[in-house]
């Protein structure tokens, strides 16, 4: 054989031996592989409240009780993978299990699956030992978790369902890490995180973003918390007691009303750019506030409380915090369609009860998109009033000034 034949013989050979490399890398010992993973911060919604002087709330957000791992050899259907990490299992926010073959694979996950109350329902087919990928992307049946009455973070269980999905990742020996099982190769997702969602960012983009699988909704109820300050108490060690304004908590039925219009009672395991089936979406359950319980620290918002006050006393704001699926809907929706929040204010003795109604309008979709709405963008006639999974939606509500 020639040289000049030689030579394009040679670097075929060459190639196909470093694509094996990545692609078709058959192991002879037992070899570890580790993901880490990190939680997305809430999408803020177009007109934020301020966070000046906020308590610190609730961390139901980030509470991770489990992680599911589901792995499929990219482009193909059944998995390989089926990893189910428990709270104990999760040391620092990473998962680790034994690969048999250096290639590149399809990654899903799937956090606290058990709060949505149907791991023997609709979500039975993630224990099987393998899964199938259709079933996975096609799952648009998740229910929601009604909205109950005085109840805080209500509408997702005891923890809320998050997921993350990257395609086509090289799992590697020129990963960081050994393989050994104290010193696991560490899967790197960084590439795939900032195509994903361009605009997020973070020191660290190599973590798989677990991102939530409902939109939270924070309703401010502005002015409406007393704060005194209790004697003893010192600058360094402030001490103070909470309660409602006048009439809430005084005169007996006054309640507030949360009304949520046109919302899906399902929607998909995963981000899907496929608009919401409008047969699934109806009213639910009202969100009921009676006032019957001293304001709870935990969700009011403190004023600027090293100025001098009248007595004593402080003026703070309250939230109360709700959470509802996905809604995709389309231009074509009538206004009497649309997803929306009425809050409704009855006090006791009044004739009349105040109202008003939000529409979730999402008025920046049309200018800037969010990095979530990437992921959708090929869904169409995406309109403005779309609800937004891991997006934050925040109302403020003056009832005091009778208005809401």
């Amino acid at each position: 054989m020639k040289v000049k034949q030689i030579i394009p013989c040679l670097l075929l050979f060459l190639c196909l031996t470093a694509s094996c490399r990545v692609d078709c890398t058959e192991l002879d010992t037992e070899t570890y592989v580790s993901v880490q993973f990190g939680i997305l911060q809430g999408l803020s919604s177009d007109r934020p409240v301020a966070k000046d002087h906020r308590a610190p709330g609730t961390d139901v957000d980030n509470k991770l009780d489990e992680l599911r791992v589901i792995i499929f050899p990219a482009g193909e259907n059944r998995s390989v993978v089926n990893y189910l990490a428990t709270a104990q299992d999760l040391t620092n926010r990473r998962a680790t299990f034994l690969f048999d073959k250096m290639a590149r694979y399809d990654f899903y996950f799937i956090a606290n699956e058990s709060a949505s109350n149907q791991k023997s329902g609709v979500l039975a087919f993630l224990s099987g030992e393998q899964v199938n990928r259709a079933d996975l992307e096609s799952m648009t049946g998740v229910q929601m978790v009604n909205v109950a009455s005085e109840v805080q973070n209500s509408g997702l269980g005891s923890a809320i369902m998050m997921t993350a999905l990257y395609k086509n990742v090289p799992v590697s020996t020129s990963l960081r890490g050994s393989g050994t099982q104290s010193d696991p190769y560490v899967v790197d997702f960084t590439a795939f995180n900032k195509i994903q969602r361009p605009k997020y960012t973070a020191p660290d983009r190599s973590k798989a973003e677990l991102m939530r699988s409902l939109a939270k909704v924070e309703l401010t109820l502005k002015g409406i918390v007393a704060i005194r300050t209790k004697p003893g108490s010192t600058a360094t060690t402030p001490q103070y007691d909470y309660s409602w304004t006048l009439p809430y908590g005084y005169k007996d039925n006054s309640k507030l009303q949360i009304e949520i219009l046109n919302m899906p009672k399902s929607y998909t395991l995963f981000p899907s750019s496929k608009l919401t089936d409008i047969a699934t979406v109806g009213t639910l359950p009202p969100y009921q506030f009676s006032f019957k319980s001293k304001p709870d620290p935990k969700y009011v918002i403190q004023p600027d409380i090293s100025e001098p006050s009248i007595g004593g006393i402080y003026m703070g704001d309250y939230v109360i915090t709700i959470y509802l699926p996905e809604y995709l809907a389309a231009k074509s929706l009538a206004e009497s369609e649309q997803p929306a929040i009425k809050i409704t204010y009855y006090e006791a003795g009044a004739d009349t009860p105040k109202s008003r109604t939000y529409p979730f309008k999402n008025e920046s979709a049309s200018a800037q998109t969010t990095d979530y709405e990437t992921i959708l963008k090929d869904l169409p006639e995406r309109a403005d009033w779309n609800v937004y999974r891991n997006r934050l939606y925040q109302i403020n509500a003056n009832i005091l000034g009778k208005e809401l």
